[in-house]
C-alpha cells in the first residue's frame, strides 16, 4: 500500500511542479533563479516519496525504522543531485510486480533530471555572485538603473556610457542572463560592464550607494502603467537620498496627476512623452522648414501658405496637430492642416478633449488679435483607398506631409505611395515619416527607384536619435525652457507641474522658430511702439492656441477671479484687443525675452 501512495503523492507533485514552472517562465516573467528553485523544490520532493519505500523495505517496521528510513531518504535524495548515487532499484526490495515497470520509470527521469537542476541552480548563483561583484565595483560611480533590459533602454545605457565612459549600468529584470548569453541585447549590455540582474528595480536597495554619487533611475517597460506604480514606490523608498534622479516613461494622464501631487523629496521626477520628446526636437532643429517651403500667399492675400496633410491621428499624429497650432503661429504665414485617419474614433477623442481648439468658432475662423488655423478632419480613410488617391488630388497644394500611421511597415508603404500621387499632381511636398527602428531609418535614407530618382523621404522619432543622454536628460530645448520659466517662476515648479515644463518648453520652441523668421526684438535694439505690440500680439496668439491645445476655454469673464485650472478655464483666453493693459505690457516682456 505504501508503494502506491508514494507513487500517487510524487507523480502529483511532478504534475503541480511542471505547470507551476511554465506559468512563471511565461506569464511572470520570472528571473532563471526563481524559476529553477520552483522545480528544484517540486522534484527534490517527488523524488524523496519514490525513496521513501525503498528505505521503509531496507530497515523494516516500528517507530525507529521508520525515523531511519525518512532520514536515509533524504540522504539519498540529496546524493542523487549530486549525482553520486542512483542505482536504487538495484538492492532488494518488495516493490509490486504491477507497478514496478512505472515506478522504475519515473524514478530513474528524476535521477537523470535532478543533477542539471542542480548544475543550473548553481550557475544562478555564480551569476548573482557575479553581479554583486559588478555592483560593488561601481560603489563610487554615477549608478544608472533600468527597470527593464530592452531596444529603447539598452540605446540609452550606450549613449550613456559613451558620454560618460565610467558611468555604472544596472538592468533590471534581466531574465537568465546565462541561458540568454547569444541574445543580442545582452551581448550589448554585457559590452557596457553593465550588470544584470533578474530581480525587480523595487527590490533591490541602491541606498547602500555611495552618498556622494547621484543615482538616476528609469523606469521604461512597455506597460506605462506598471512604470508609473514604480516610479511612485521608488520616491517613497528613495525621497531622503539625495542626488537622485528618476525619469518616468509614461504618457498616462494618471501618472502626470499622481507625480504632480506626491512628496518628492530629494527625488528629481522627470517625466517623458516619447512622441512629445522627438516632435519637440523636430520643430525645434527643423521646424523652419515649415516656414520656408510655404507657398506664396493666393491673389490678394498677403500670407502665405503653409498647407499640411498628416496621416495617423495615434500619439504621434495627435502631438503634431496639436503642437502645428501653435507653432505656426506666425506673422506673414497661415496654417491648414489635413488630418486623415482610418477610424473616427480619433477625430472624436481630439475634439473632446481640445473643444475650444476645433470648435466652429475659432476652427477656420478670422478674428483680429485671434490664433489662426484651418483643421479639416478625414476620417474613415484607408491611406490604401481610391478615397485617399482621390483626396490627394483635391489636395494638390500640400507643402509637408507628416506619416505616423503606427507601424514602420505602413510608414514607408505610404511614403512610397505618396511620393508617387504628389509627383502626378507635381507636388514637391516634404514628406516625414515616423520610423521607431534604426535600421529601416538607414534604409529610407536616400531611397530611389530603378531610373534613380529619390523619393525624398524624411524620418523622425528613431530609437537611436530618441534615446540618447541628450534628449532624455540635458535636453537643449529643455534648458531654454527653465531659463525662460525662471523669468517668472520657481525652478522646483518647472520640474514638478507639467502645465509648467509644458508651456516653456512650447515657448522656448516657438521663440526659436520667430528667430529664423526674422520676428525678434534684442532688449537693446531700437522699437517703436506699432513694433512691439505687433509681437506682443503674435506671442498673445501663439499662448491662446497653446492653451487651447491643452484643453483650456474661456472661463467666460475677462475677470482674473473666473480662472479654473481644476476645470481648464482661463480668463485671458480673449483676443488680444480684449485683454487688460497690464497682461498686453507683459506679452510686450515675452515678445522680447
Amino acid at each position: 500500500m505504501l508503494w502506491y501512495v508514494c507513487f500517487i503523492i510524487s507523480s502529483a507533485i511532478i504534475a503541480v511542479t511542471i505547470p507551476m514552472f511554465i506559468y512563471h517562465r511565461t506569464v511572470k516573467k520570472a528571473g532563471s533563479t526563481s524559476v529553477i528553485r520552483i522545480v528544484f523544490i517540486g522534484f527534490f520532493f517527488a523524488l524523496l516519496f519514490l525513496l521513501f519505500p525503498i528505505q521503509c523495505d531496507r530497515y523494516g517496521e516500528g517507530f525507529l525504522e521508520a525515523l531511519k528510513g525518512i532520514l536515509m531518504s533524504i540522504n539519498r535524495t540529496m546524493r542523487s543531485f549530486a549525482l553520486t548515487d542512483i542505482d536504487f532499484l538495484s538492492d532488494k526490495n518488495t516493490v509490486p510486480g504491477e507497478l514496478f515497470r512505472a515506478y522504475s520509470l519515473l524514478l530513474m527521469s528524476l535521477c537523470f533530471v535532478c543533477p542539471f537542476l542542480s548544475l543550473g541552480y548553481i550557475l544562478s548563483l555564480f551569476s548573482k555572485v557575479r553581479a554583486s561583484v559588478k555592483y560593488a565595483l561601481h560603489y563610487r560611480k554615477d549608478l544608472f538603473v533600468f527597470s527593464q533590459l530592452n531596444e529603447e533602454s539598452i540605446a540609452l545605457a550606450e549613449d550613456i556610457v559613451k558620454n560618460r565612459p565610467k558611468a555604472g549600468i544596472v538592468f533590471c529584470e534581466v531574465n537568465d542572463p546565462v541561458r540568454n548569453k547569444n541574445n543580442a541585447f545582452v551581448e550589448r549590455a554585457g559590452k557596457l560592464n553593465a550588470n544584470c540582474i533578474d530581480r525587480d528595480i523595487l527590490s533591490m536597495n541602491f541606498n547602500v550607494h555611495s552618498k556622494s554619487s547621484k543615482i538616476y533611475f528609469y523606469t521604461i517597460k512597455d506597460d506605462e502603467q506598471v512604470n508609473t506604480n514604480e516610479a511612485l514606490e521608488l520616491i517613497e523608498k528613495y525621497k531622503r537620498r539625495p542626488g537622485t534622479r528618476l525619469y518616468l516613461f509614461s504618457t498616462l494622464l494618471e501618472s502626470k496627476l499622481l507625480l504632480s501631487n506626491s512628496d518628492n523629496g530629494f527625488v528629481r521626477v522627470r517625466r517623458i512623452d516619447k512622441a512629445q520628446t522627438f516632435i519637440n526636437r523636430f520643430l525645434y532643429d527643423d521646424g523652419q522648414i515649415l516656414f520656408e517651403h510655404a507657398l506664396p500667399p493666393e491673389s490678394g492675400e498677403s500670407e502665405r501658405r503653409i498647407n499640411v496633410l498628416l496621416l495617423g491621428l495615434g500619439k504621434c499624429g495627435n502631438e503634431m496637430l496639436r503642437a502645428l497650432c501653435w507653432y505656426c503661429q506666425m506673422e506673414g504665414y497661415r496654417l491648414r492642416v489635413d488630418a486623415v485617419d482610418i477610424g473616427r474614433a480619433a477625430e472624436d477623442r481630439l475634439r473632446a478633449e481640445c473643444s475650444e481648439l476645433l470648435s466652429d468658432d475659432h476652427n477656420g475662423v478670422r478674428v483680429e488679435g485671434e490664433s489662426y488655423y484651418d483643421i479639416r478632419f478625414h476620417s474613415g480613410i484607408d491611406v490604401r483607398s481610391v478615397a485617399f488617391s482621390d483626396l490627394i488630388k483635391s489636395l494638390d497644394d500640400i507643402t509637408f506631409a507628416f506619416i505616423a500611421l503606427g507601424r514602420d511597415n505602413d510608414n514607408v508603404e505610404a511614403c512610397v505611395n505618396l511620393r508617387m500621387l504628389f509627383e502626378r499632381s507635381g507636388s514637391k511636398a516634404d514628406i516625414y515619416a515616423v520610423l521607431r527602428n534604426n535600421d529601416k531609418k538607414r534604409a529610407v535614407s536616400g531611397i530611389h527607384n530603378f531610373k534613380g530618382q529619390e523619393y525624398l523621404v524624411n524620418s523622425i522619432g528613431d530609437i537611436s536619435s530618441v534615446f540618447t543622454e541628450k534628449e532624455i536628460m540635458h535636453s537643449e530645448i529643455e534648458e531654454e525652457a527653465l531659463r525662460l520659466h525662471m523669468e517668472w517662476g520657481e525652478e522646483e515648479a518647472f520640474w514638478r507641474f507639467e502645465y509648467n515644463h509644458r508651456s516653456s518648453i512650447a515657448r522656448a520652441i516657438h521663440r526659436k522658430a520667430r528667430k529664423s523668421c526674422g520676428l525678434f526684438i534684442d532688449p537693446d535694439e531700437e522699437r517703436s511702439p506699432e513694433r512691439l505690440n505687433a509681437l506682443s500680439m503674435l506671442e498673445h496668439k501663439r499662448w491662446n492656441a497653446f492653451m487651447r491645445s491643452e484643453g483650456y476655454i474661456y472661463s467666460g469673464s475677462t475677470d482674473p477671479g473666473s480662472r479654473n485650472d481644476l476645470g481648464k478655464l482661463h480668463n485671458d483666453l480673449v483676443s488680444y484687443n480684449l485683454l487688460a493693459e497690464e497682461v498686453k505690457r507683459k506679452d510686450d516682456e515675452i515678445s522680447i525675452s
